[in-house]
């Protein structure tokens, strides 16, 4: 159980990581990072989208259908999704 607990982030966590993978992958400054503006603001097409729902369910431990991501426009909308998501798979 304490594994899985492990495994848990809060959305704000969530949001930090997408942020940052964000801002690496596409090399923008921490400061043109919007949670709020969504995916096509950054240019993030669907390649982009299906890699992140990779690397973000690696990284929770969870598996996301990248589909799924569509729903949430923002870093801050899949941020809130993935959280529930992740409590509903681990909590």
């Amino acid at each position: 159980m304490s594994d899985q607990v492990s495994t848990l982030k809060t959305q704000a966590e969530i949001q930090e990581w997408l942020s940052d993978y964000i801002m690496e992958a596409l090399d923008l400054p921490k400061e043109d990072i919007d949670v709020e503006a969504s995916f096509e603001t950054f240019g993030i097409d669907s390649i982009t989208m299906v890699e992140i729902s990779y690397q973000v369910g690696e990284w929770l431990n969870i598996e996301i259908d990248p589909k799924s991501l569509y729903n949430y426009p923002s870093i801050a909308a899949v941020s809130a999704y993935l959280e529930g998501l992740t409590i509903k798979e681990h909590g």
